[in-house]
């Protein structure tokens, strides 16, 4: 397990926001409407060089918004779907903006399955001695083609 440990500043991220009491699916659901209607959020999203969003992220949150981990075992809470956008970018009708403060961060990479990268990481925490510090979050780079689950450390 490749596993790097680096300093993210602070971002803000604006997409679509659901939760657990939604029901299944509601992550794939948010990642379609979020796909679906990119273009409302797309002036104020970064990019990279190949004109391809630079970070796409799946926030989550305890219902507080707080951005502490999903309760009761991981299994209730808010995710925001959706772009790493410019400071101060105004919020379109029917999205979302989360801030997320600077934060020291596990970067587990995601191989085939997301929950499986999950588990490693919490398992990396445990064997380390550390503990998370915020959520943990999904992030896709997609002018590398590579996916990461993020677990802030304190």
């Amino acid at each position: 397990m490749d596993i790097e440990i680096r300093d993210l500043p602070a971002f803000s991220v604006l997409g679509r926001e659901g939760s657990t009491e939604d029901g299944a699916g509601f992550i794939a659901a948010l990642w379609q409407a979020a796909n679906e209607n990119f273009a409302q959020i797309a002036p104020y999203v970064l990019y990279g060089e190949n004109g391809a969003p630079q970070r796409l992220w799946g926030l989550m949150s305890d219902f507080s918004r707080a951005l502490h981990p999903w309760e009761e075992d991981f299994s209730r809470g808010l995710y925001l779907a959706g772009a790493q956008c410019m400071p101060g970018a105004p919020v379109p009708e029917g999205w979302r903006k989360w801030d997320v403060p600077a934060l020291r961060m596990a970067f587990v990479p995601v191989c085939d399955d997301t929950s499986a990268a999950f588990a490693q990481g919490l398992a990396y925490l445990e064997q380390n001695g550390l503990s998370m510090a915020a959520a943990a979050f999904d992030l896709t780079l997609p002018e590398e083609g590579r996916s990461f689950v993020c677990f802030p450390i304190g």
